[in-house]
């Protein structure tokens, strides 16, 4: 269990690391406008990613046993289809409804 957790947990430090050490280097790479976008579709990317699986993946290495385990994947991969589907909608309704000045 704490080895589960502290792999967990060094998942999460590392997604949260990378973008932060690189920041200094992308902002000198990119206007404002261009990192303006970027961050619009970073956070809304995160915030999708976060209700994706309903975060049950962390629940998965607390499993008691395997048929548990299973369950909680399933629950997770039918939320996440869920939630990819209603992006798809979304993104579809979105490009089909734009004005033409947009891009």
């Amino acid at each position: 269990m704490l080895r589960a957790s502290l792999t967990l947990m060094a998942g999460s430090f590392a997604a949260q690391a990378i973008p932060l050490l690189l920041g200094p280097w992308l902002t000198r790479l990119y206007s404002p406008e261009q990192w303006g976008i970027y961050t619009a579709f970073a956070a809304a990317a995160a915030t999708v990613a976060a209700v994706a699986c309903a975060r049950y993946e962390f629940a998965l290495p607390m499993a008691g046993d395997e048929d548990t385990a299973v369950a909680v994947l399933r629950l997770c991969l039918r939320i996440f289809v869920a939630v990819v589907g209603a992006c798809a909608l979304f993104t579809t309704v979105w490009w089909w409804d734009r004005p033409a000045s947009v891009w």
